[in-house]
């Protein structure tokens, strides 16, 4: 570890080297050992390439080695959070795949759906309701539509609270 507190093994995941993951990994590096993240606190080398998002691969390798993969960072996210917030799809789908708790709730109480309602990431947002993300549970969302106005909620039909096309007519409806 590094003294800035970063292991070899979350900067490899960090940088997408498959093959240097590989190896870090077959001579038992600790894939949950925690390192310091400037924005997201004490994170592990699987929230690193979550973040990441360009780097799938490694993203398995790790899953591969039984990472934890609803293990939290200080600030209680994990890294479905982080490749939510950061709109990386095909991460979210890889972490809802293996099992993630697509409704976790970081320290402040908020769920990967609000990271990727509060990032504005549409197309993320309709994975995640796919794969069950409750938006009942969301009370943290109203502050999305207080903190960015330009998007308004509108209701339309008979839409009702446990729609997929009310949750997404509500949250990406600009005025």
């Amino acid at each position: 570890m590094s003294p800035n507190g970063i292991t070899a093994l979350s900067w490899a995941a960090r940088a997408g080297n498959e093959g240097l993951v590989r190896l870090l990994l077959e001579r038992k590096a600790d894939f949950n050992a925690e390192v310091k993240s400037y924005f997201h606190g004490r994170t592990t080398a699987l929230h690193v390439a979550a973040v990441s998002g360009h780097w799938m691969v490694v993203v398995q390798l790790l899953l591969e080695h039984e990472a934890d993969i609803d293990m939290k960072s200080s600030r209680g996210k994990t890294a479905l959070h982080m490749a939510a917030m950061n709109e990386h799809g095909a991460v979210v789908r890889l972490l809802l795949e293996n099992i993630a708790n697509v409704d976790s709730k970081d320290k402040y109480g908020l769920t990967p759906l609000f990271s990727a309602v509060e990032n504005s990431h549409e197309a993320v947002v309709q994975l995640l309701f796919e794969n069950g993300a409750n938006v009942d549970s969301q009370k943290p969302l109203l502050t999305a539509f207080k903190r960015y106005p330009e998007f308004q909620p509108r209701l339309t039909g008979q839409a009702t609270n446990n729609s997929v096309y009310f949750q997404v007519q509500i949250l990406f409806f600009k005025s």
